[in-house]
């Protein structure tokens, strides 16, 4: 898969690092199979987006001890599509850690994308923790970044965990 004309030419902007746009509602746009072939843990599709995340990243440097970890999903449980790609960036980008489970959600919560109300950030951090000592730059990879609340709120706990610097990193962002 040809992944060249799928890549953001400013991947970096005030919220983050973002390697793709994304419009939910396009139908034969490559770039929304990805995002749901991703979703779905597709090995392929995994793969394609460490990469185009990885280029992304690249062009920025990260001075000292970075750490990779993934935005956990709305339930109670690891997110292994997320920390699968976290794990294959990490193989790619040197002088990244992935630390699995760095972000972890104790409660679940309703999701986003199927609720009426999209939750807040307090609510976001009253169902987050930080299990494992953080220091240095941490990256939170997240799939999709739309609103960017449970982005906010593990940036948040993180800075209070002792992290220096929190960049924030989506395979793909949102236009709306």
């Amino acid at each position: 898969m040809s992944t060249s004309h799928l890549a953001r030419l400013r991947p970096w902007d005030g919220a983050g690092c973002f390697a793709v746009d994304y419009l939910p509602g396009s139908v034969d746009d490559p770039r929304r199979d990805l995002v749901k072939r991703l979703k779905t843990g597709d090995a392929a599709a995994t793969a394609v987006s460490a990469h185009l995340l990885a280029h992304a990243l690249d062009k920025r440097q990260r001075p000292g001890r970075v750490s990779v970890v993934a935005v956990p999903g709305h339930a109670a449980v690891m997110n292994w599509t997320t920390e699968a790609l976290c794990a294959r960036l990490a193989s790619i980008l040197p002088g990244i850690r992935h630390r699995p489970g760095g972000l972890r959600r104790f409660r679940t919560i309703r999701r986003s994308a199927t609720a009426v109300e999209r939750p807040t950030i307090a609510e976001h951090l009253d169902t987050l923790w930080v299990p494992i000592p953080v220091g240095g730059s941490v990256i939170i990879v997240d799939d999709v970044l739309t609103h960017g609340r449970v982005t906010e709120a593990c940036a948040l706990l993180l800075r209070d965990a002792g992290a220096r610097e929190v960049i924030v990193a989506a395979v793909a962002r949102t236009r709306t």
